[in-house]
């Protein structure tokens, strides 16, 4: 589970509260208890271009393959992954932004220091996957968050 999923049209849809609740999100450690989850929606890799419905009735156009983001790790070198939207990022940004400033005093948000992808905490998990290297630095710059120190990113 996940406390907020993000739709490629950045719509952000709140599932758990991370002041009442832990998403079981994986981790081999207590890092439920400790992380918001954040899920982006997107394929990976097994989307079809052209349009999908999304929650709620609206629609996305995945784009065409030529489009795709064309992974540059090691192990996958060359392999094409569905591009993350920039509102959808841009979306992501801006939720970080507002739990990084809650001020209420039972906040369990307003101290968020690091950043890490799911593939990092829980094996075999592929998500945000190389379609997200470009982002990170953005993200981290612009959220001032940094890598988490145990896990890393990509």
């Amino acid at each position: 589970s996940y406390h907020y999923i993000i739709e490629p049209n950045g719509k952000v849809i709140k599932a758990l509260d991370p002041n009442a609740h832990a998403a079981r999100h994986g981790g081999t450690n207590d890092s439920n208890a400790k992380a918001i989850g954040i899920s982006l929606v997107n394929t990976y890799d097994h989307a079809t271009p052209g349009p999908k419905k999304l929650f709620g009735g609206a629609t996305y156009t995945v784009p065409e393959k030529s489009a795709w983001h064309k992974s540059t790790r090691t192990a996958d070198a060359g392999k094409l992954y569905e591009p993350f939207p920039a509102k959808q990022v841009d979306a992501m940004i801006g939720l970080i932004k507002s739990l990084k400033n809650n001020k209420r005093p039972d906040s369990k948000t307003s101290n968020i220091k690091h950043i890490t992808g799911h593939e990092n905490i829980k094996g075999g998990k592929g998500d945000p996957g190389p379609a997200f290297d470009p982002y990170w630095d953005k993200v981290i710059s612009q959220t001032g968050l940094t890598v988490h120190p145990s896990y890393g990113i990509k």
